[in-house]
């Protein structure tokens, strides 16, 4: 016998912030009355899949997603089991394309620069190893590249929707021919006001349903505002950040910052200038391999 009900907007919420896949509020939560077992949500029908179980959700009950329309594979694995603590030994399989390079992603990149000679070596690298991984379209990955020092350089950054960001050619090229260097005349670097102007304008109100939204920072000076507030504030909402610290002069590094960046979800890089074009092919692979590892949230 079974005792089903519908989860409440606060379980939701949690669930997806929990790693639950594909949480929706038409969702029953169905246990076993009175049973020892795992939750019941690893064991349901998968889109594009199909799960199977040697003994539904009941513990040491061995499950296997596979996927049954072509081109898709199981994430973050095939197989999973049902421990004696009743949980699974791993978040609910989807059935998603290769990922990458198909993903479907809103990424937001934020350079900072303190002189224009930078600009044609950092997007020229790191940027263009990212391109070369992943499909960009409006149906895949958008990009937006926002410029700023004390505040969004708003003339030479690109939005989602300009169309010199249609295509990933069309991105490296921009980004290989660099942009006049722009600083605000106070000369402060405010990473902590521009994550909040990416919340409010961008990835909240512009948010695209069932889309991860990563931001990437790359800067080479530490932040002269607060970033922790601001990026909490962002990762609670879902987003990924991640930090790329390039130095150039061998200057202090404020690592506890880059950490109050990322959090627990993301990572940072420090990489010298020397090493950049060596480790921006490292710096894609763990960035997608990161974001990768996410798809069954939002699929």
């Amino acid at each position: 016998m079974f005792l089903c009900r519908t989860l409440t907007n606060a379980e939701i919420h949690s669930f997806r912030y929990a790693g639950v896949a594909a949480v929706t509020l038409d969702v029953n939560l169905c246990t076993p009355m009175n049973a020892k077992g795992c939750p019941l949500w690893n064991t349901e029908a998968i889109e594009h899949g199909e799960v199977e179980c040697t003994n539904l959700n009941n513990i040491d009950s061995r499950c296997k997603a596979s996927c049954v329309d072509e081109g898709y594979s199981p994430y973050p694995g095939s197989e999973f089991k049902c421990l004696e603590n009743q949980r699974w030994s791993h978040k609910k399989s989807c059935c998603s394309k290769k990922c990458p390079p198909y993903l479907r992603a809103d990424i937001v990149i934020l350079a900072h620069r303190q002189s224009a000679e930078t600009a044609k070596k950092r997007e020229g690298t790191i940027i263009a190893s990212m391109l070369r991984q992943v499909e960009t379209g409006p149906d895949s990955v958008r990009w937006a590249t926002l410029f700023y020092s004390g505040s969004i350089d708003q003339e030479t950054s690109m939005f989602f929707g300009d169309p010199n960001l249609q295509n990933s050619s069309a991105i490296r090229a921009k980004a290989k021919s660099g942009v006049p260097f722009r600083q605000t005349a106070d000369g402060l670097v405010n990473t902590g006001k521009v994550l909040r102007c990416v919340k409010d304008e961008m990835l909240v109100e512009g948010h695209r349903e069932n889309h991860i939204d990563v931001v990437l920072i790359i800067t080479e000076a530490n932040s002269d505002d607060s970033v922790q507030h601001a990026a909490r504030r962002l990762r609670e909402y879902g987003v990924f950040i991640f930090a790329v610290f390039i130095n150039f002069d061998g200057r202090n590094v404020d690592r506890n910052q880059l950490r109050d960046l990322v959090g627990n979800t993301g990572k940072f890089f420090v990489v010298n200038e020397n090493d950049l074009k060596n480790k921006s092919n490292f710096i894609a692979d763990e960035l997608w391999k990161s974001v990768c590892s996410k798809v069954c949230e939002f699929y």
